[in-house]
């Protein structure tokens, strides 16, 4: 079984792209402050107010992103896909034999794991993990966070019994 937090709001990528921003100013802040410490006390108590003010700004942007993650999270097993809401506890659920066909991603990945795709994420380019779930009355994509490898694995283990059990799965990069 797979399970992960969906991302229903597109603002989340930006939010988490502002994040990685947000994240360079207290480095060099603390740059500035280790290494130029003949500076005169006023520049470096400047220094530390910025600090804390980045600081603040990042845990204000890390609690608007916890608010639109946190509400819902997806769950995949051999013989469905549901929608969990974790406010009222309903669930929407895709039974595999009544869907046509599943579209998943060539590649799942962890967003912001290297130094390329921190890049990336910055440019406005963020990692977007998803599938698309085509049956005779709707076509549902869903967007879903992966957050270590381990949950990587489970979802590939997840796709592959798809496979195995005759679900129709369509690739794309």
């Amino acid at each position: 079984m797979f399970k992960a937090k969906l991302i229903e709001n597109k603002k989340y990528y930006q939010l988490r792209a502002k994040q990685a921003w947000l994240m360079l100013i207290p480095t060099i802040l603390l740059g500035l402050i280790i290494n130029f410490y003949q500076f005169p006390t006023w520049i470096i108590i400047s220094a530390v107010l910025a600090l804390v003010c980045s600081y603040l700004i990042m845990l204000r942007n890390q609690n608007a992103l916890k608010k639109l993650s946190n509400q819902n999270a997806v769950e995949l097993d051999e013989k469905e896909i549901r929608i969990r809401s974790l406010r009222s506890g309903t669930d929407e659920c895709f039974s595999l034999d009544e869907v046509d066909k599943i579209i998943v991603q060539e590649e799942y990945g962890i967003p912001q794991e290297s130094y390329t795709d921190l890049t990336e994420e910055m440019m406005g380019l963020p990692k977007e993990n998803f599938m698309i779930i085509l049956n005779k009355k709707e076509k549902r994509k869903i967007d879903f966070e992966i957050e270590s490898h381990y949950m990587l694995t489970q979802l590939n283990k997840v796709i592959k019994n798809w496979i195995q059990n005759g679900v129709k799965i369509e690739t794309v990069l």
